[in-house]
């Protein structure tokens, strides 16, 4: 029997197998480049997805809070309850409320209204609302002022209507005098105009002299705004409270209307319903009549004396609390609370009221910011121009303890007010 030897067939194979392969061939391993011009583009492509991603880590900000729609009946409640406050503090009469509707001469000029392009929100709105026909029934004296300044509005008359669109007297100041647009047709064409969006529920009216906020509502948004003389933006006090970076996200809102084009504001109501509960509690700052003030002023200038003592007053004479007065202003739910008003109303407030302002005007002069001067060289000046009536012209010449006034100090602040145009233009120091 014939020996088969394995390895010598398995080495037959690996024989077989070499003599098919090429003799002292070569192997190598082959990689493809990538074109330069495409290998510049996929850096750039990953170079700009990079900075995009970065882009949107740092800057990328969220699409802003949506407001709830603007509420023509809740607006119109709310200014209807601050107004009839107002009465109840007796800075009103009791008749000086004119309420809807509005008809003969004293509607609203709805042709006019919508020819300035108007929005029918806004239309609709100063249509319900109510207005102060007197300002001479309560204590205020003939003075006119709703807040900070800020003057009662009065939409029945077709100026008031025309300086909805510009409540701070913008063009009067700064531009007038370089056009010949009449004022109608500046308010129908003027680059700093307010949106047809605003309401504006108080002006600042003197022109250059002028000082002080307007309270506006915009319907487009449902947003308050408080505009000042002094400033770009909301100067609602509710945001002092914050940082301008720590601000809650849900008052931040995105319009070149009212200054800047990022900045806060809360809702409507809100601010209306802290604006008559900050007002009723006679909080500093809020008393009705008050002035345009800033924490420069010192407590012996008029306006922040001036305020405390009609704060003292209102106390003295029995006006509620705080807490009741917010309880009978905003029930919720609850059965309405009958008027707490009855101690305050049967209290001599309003006698010492007239008292208290005949004083003020007596040893003020007629702005209430400045005491009569005790000097007589300021007294004949101001006697010569007439800004002093006889009493006036008594007690300045009487031997009644003097007030402290610091002219240097107010003046450095105050340069620009309206004041200063009558008295700011002698050396007082």
């Amino acid at each position: 029997m014939a020996k088969i030897s394995i390895a010598q067939i398995l080495g037959n194979v690996d024989q077989e197998q070499d003599a098919h392969l090429p003799a002292n061939r070569a192997w190598h391993s082959r990689v493809t480049r990538l074109p330069r011009r495409t290998l510049y583009s996929l850096i750039a492509g990953v170079l700009i997805i990079q900075f995009l991603i970065t882009h949107r880590l740092l800057f990328y900000e969220p699409p802003l809070p949506s407001a709830p729609p603007y509420d023509v009946a809740e607006t119109v409640g709310l200014i209807t309850k601050w107004y009839e406050l107002l009465c109840d503090m007796k800075y009103l009469g009791p008749d000086a409320i004119d309420y809807p509707p509005h008809v003969g001469d004293k509607a609203i000029n709805i042709t006019l209204a919508r020819q300035m392009g108007l929005d029918e929100l806004v239309i609709e709105t100063i249509q319900q609302l109510p207005y102060i026909s007197s300002v001479s029934g309560g204590w205020m004296g003939g003075r006119d002022i709703l807040f900070r300044d800020g003057r009662f509005v009065d939409y029945r008359n077709n100026e008031d209507l025309y300086l909805s669109r510009d409540p701070l007297g913008h063009w009067i100041i700064y531009d007038a005098k370089y056009t010949n647009d009449t004022f109608e047709e500046a308010m129908m064409d003027y680059a700093m105009l307010f949106p047809k969006s605003a309401i504006p529920l108080s002006i600042v009216r003197g022109g250059l002299w002028g000082t002080g906020d307007a309270i506006v509502l915009d319907t487009a948004s449902n947003r308050f705004h408080v505009i000042s003389t002094q400033g770009d933006g909301n100067h609602d006090y509710f945001f002092e409270q914050f940082s301008f970076d720590s601000t809650p996200r849900e008052y931040k809102i995105r319009t070149g209307f009212y200054g800047p084009e990022i900045q806060h504001a809360r809702l409507v109501s809100s601010g209306l319903e802290d604006l008559i509960t900050k007002t009723a509690a006679l909080d500093e700052g809020f008393v009705p009549g008050g002035v345009y003030t800033e924490p420069t002023y010192t407590p012996e200038l008029c306006p922040p004396r001036w305020e405390s003592w009609v704060r003292d007053l209102y106390r003295k004479s029995g006006w509620p609390s705080v807490e009741v007065l917010k309880t009978y202003l905003f029930p919720g739910n609850l059965t309405v609370p009958s008027r707490p008003f009855e101690e305050f109303e049967s209290s001599y407030f309003l006698t010492e009221m007239h008292l208290l302002a005949q004083n003020i005007t007596l040893k003020y002069m007629p702005d209430w910011y400045v005491p009569v001067p005790r000097v007589e060289e300021y007294i004949q000046r101001l006697e010569e121009q007439g800004d002093l009536d006889e009493d006036q012209l008594a007690y300045a010449r009487s031997d009644e303890e003097v007030i402290p006034l610091n002219l240097k100090g107010w003046g450095r602040n105050y340069l620009f007010t309206k004041h200063w145009e009558a008295y700011g233009r002698w050396k007082w120091h």
